[in-house]
């Protein structure tokens, strides 16, 4: 059970306590009312974790019940334990406070509770600004220790882990060089101390572990600075105020020079799949064999073609090719697949947000208020750029209905090459002697063309205007292909711009939003500093 206290020191470190701690508690606890944790600014906190808790004093133990009451109300009686904070405040007239979070001993059995005591104290030292003070005993091997092994997972160069030795008077030889030569590397140094024991006072106890680590043949060797309860309560002011000079709005500067890398890592990574991506070509594929799909050349051929030349035979001189024909057939054809193309758009936003969200779920998980506006603004985007494709792919379908205009010259090449079997099937049809009339078409595949007999007077004319309006289709089909999937590409790209932009608006939007909080924030920041530089102006680094 992770239990938050706030505990009083009895009177012989009362004033330096009063001095030096509790200004600085009070202003963490001012930077918390002003809910600073949600501009992604975390207060110092410490974090005390080891192997199972010492057994309480006889004047402790009342405060064990309460805790075993509070415990057994929130877990349930024998469940184990709960990741549910349980907050202890002991008081006591005229007596200064140190709050820190106390987390459950590390047991090794049963393996169900030691994996949930284990999530829980990763998810208490896992933050940066968290200093984890790391309780061994005096007589175990230190590399051999869980704490120091999961303190080290979160915390491996040890630049925010004080180690306290306890139980020095039971295990003091050997603990000079345990400490000296710290094999661990505990950044922020060691304090040993002494334990009290049974109804000893404080005052008893402490002067008890001076006495030892003055007159005993080992202990005595062990530098002054490190030894006593005295010399950890300075070791944790001491850490606590370059903390708090530390903290500062300008962190927000420097995150969010870090946030701009991140976004450039994710624009890259985008940029990635958009040129080399398996699903981008699969979909390209699939709209182009759709638009071919839709050219059916083989059902009723030539139909439509002489019914429309019958019906506009008044509007000129017999075998004139017809350009109102020739339109009206090809505005007729791009009506079949006109909803291809938006179904392509549809498809292609669909996948570059799937995309969008996964890079930054990738590149922004640790930083999740971050991650949240971002998503949200590169959805945005993206759904506003969509809308864009739509209204521009229709432009383009009905401009293709419309006009018959190319200067392709695969057009002139494809209907040539189609008009040479005019011959060919001009014999086959007027053939008398055959029971089936199929032309071979290269290209086309073979035709029924039977039903064609009799309607010779319109055949030629029906033939050629098919046959140009077959080599028009293929360059169509090209110029909506080409159009469509570059217009995404670009408007893709030009999409990873706009996010950056977008995220940088969202950054000055979310400054101003939060300008005159934050604004009184830096007066509290101020105030801090204040009263750390005037504590090491009066009591020294």
């Amino acid at each position: 059970m992770a239990m938050e206290e706030s505990v009083f020191l009895d009177t012989p470190l009362a004033s330096p306590y009063n001095n030096r701690i509790r200004p600085l508690l009070d202003v963490i606890d001012e930077l918390r009312y002003f809910k600073l944790m949600q501009e992604d600014l975390n207060p110092p906190t410490i974090v005390v974790i080891g192997d199972q808790s010492s057994v309480v004093s006889a004047n402790e133990k009342t405060l064990a019940d309460e805790i075993i009451v509070a415990t057994e109300k929130i877990a349930g009686k024998g469940q184990g334990v709960c990741a549910t904070p349980v907050t202890v405040n002991v008081k006591k007239q005229g007596l200064p406070y140190l709050t820190m979070v106390d987390l459950p001993g590390i047991i090794p059995v049963p393996e169900d509770i030691y994996q949930q005591v284990s999530n829980i104290i990763m998810d208490y030292i896992k933050p940066k600004e968290t200093i984890i003070l790391n309780v061994l005993s005096a007589g175990v091997d230190f590399s051999t220790c869980e704490s120091i092994r999961m303190s080290k997972q979160v915390d491996n160069t040890g630049t925010r882990t004080l180690a306290v030795v306890t139980k020095a008077d039971k295990s003091p030889e050997g603990l000079l060089d345990k400490v000296r030569n710290n094999d661990v590397k505990v950044g922020l140094g060691y304090i040993c101390v002494i334990n009290r024991i049974g109804d000893e006072s404080y005052e008893q106890a402490r002067s008890k572990e001076a006495l030892l680590f003055e007159t005993h043949q080992h202990l005595s060797q062990i530098d002054k600075s490190i030894v006593g309860i005295p010399a950890l309560a300075k070791k944790l002011v001491n850490i606590q105020e370059t903390i708090m000079k530390n903290y500062s709005v300008g962190s927000i500067v420097d995150r969010s020079s870090t946030f701009g890398k991140l976004f450039d890592e994710y624009s890259e990574e985008l940029q990635h799949h958009a040129d080399c991506s398996s699903t981008f070509r699969k979909l390209v594929d699939e709209y182009s064999k759709e638009l071919q799909h839709h050219d059916d050349i083989g059902k009723d051929f030539l139909v439509d073609e002489i019914d429309k030349l019958k019906d506009a035979r008044t509007f000129g001189p017999p075998n004139f090719l017809s350009r109102q024909v020739f339109m009206s057939l090809v505005e007729e054809k791009v009506k079949t697949i006109s909803e291809v193309p938006s179904k392509f758009i549809e498809k292609f936003w669909n996948y570059v947000e799937s995309v969008c969200v996964s890079v930054l779920m990738s590149h922004f998980r640790d930083h999740p208020q971050l991650l949240s506006s971002i998503k949200r603004e590169v959805q945005n985007l993206v759904e506003k750029t969509k809308q864009h494709s739509f209204g521009w792919v229709n432009n383009i379908v009905t401009m293709e209905k419309h006009s018959n205009y190319t200067t392709y010259p695969e057009y002139m090449e494809t209907w040539k090459k189609l008009m040479a079997y005019q011959d060919e099937f001009m014999k086959i049809l007027t053939d008398d002697s055959r029971e089936k009339w199929n032309v071979q078409i290269d290209g086309l595949g073979e035709i029924d063309i039977g039903h064609l007999r009799g309607l010779e007077g319109y055949v030629l004319e029906a033939f050629d205007m098919k046959m140009r309006l077959i080599a028009y289709w293929e360059i169509i089909v090209k110029r909506l292909i080409n159009y469509t999937v570059n217009h995404c590409l670009h408007s893709a790209n030009e999409s990873i711009t706009s996010s950056r932009e977008g995220w940088q608006r969202m950054l000055e939007s979310s400054v101003a939003e939060h300008k005159e909080r934050l604004e009184t924030s830096m007066e509290v920041l101020e105030r801090s500093k204040n009263v750390v530089n005037d504590l090491i102006e009066k009591f020294g680094k």
